[in-house]
């Protein structure tokens, strides 16, 4: 993929679960949970420095060469089902970090820095939440 992106001087649109592949073709992600955008951020900062606490849950449980644990990490619950949250954030009920408002309010992708962005009222500057 990554010849025919240099050859053709192409972009490449990538949708895949497999966090290896993403650091290894990728400049950019964009990471999303039930169907909603959580994060925006060029590859070397989302791995480096994760704002939304569904793209944290996803790294914890990449397995690496030196990794001692029995069992990966999970992200405790199930993904809901397509359509039903119709308000808040979608990830709240499987959120470490969540928050009251997060029942109610959705929050918007703010900047964290000029290429990363994050949807999560935990995370935000303290401008904006």
């Amino acid at each position: 993929m990554l010849d025919i992106r240099r050859r053709f001087n192409s972009a490449i649109l990538l949708i895949t679960h497999d966090l290896g592949v993403v650091a290894e073709i990728c400049e950019r992600v964009v990471v999303m949970y039930a169907g909603h955008i959580v994060e925006d951020a060029k590859v070397e900062a989302l791995f480096t420095n994760a704002r939304h606490p569904y793209t944290q849950g996803l790294l914890q449980s990449v397995p690496t060469l030196t990794d001692t644990r029995d069992r990966l990490y999970q992200i405790p619950g199930s993904v809901p089902p397509a359509g039903t949250i119709r308000e808040g954030c979608p990830f709240r009920a499987r959120c470490p970090m969540r928050m009251d408002r997060c029942a109610v309010e959705m929050p918007p992708l703010v900047s964290h820095s000029p290429d990363h962005r994050a949807a999560c009222w935990a995370t935000q500057p303290e401008t904006v939440a």
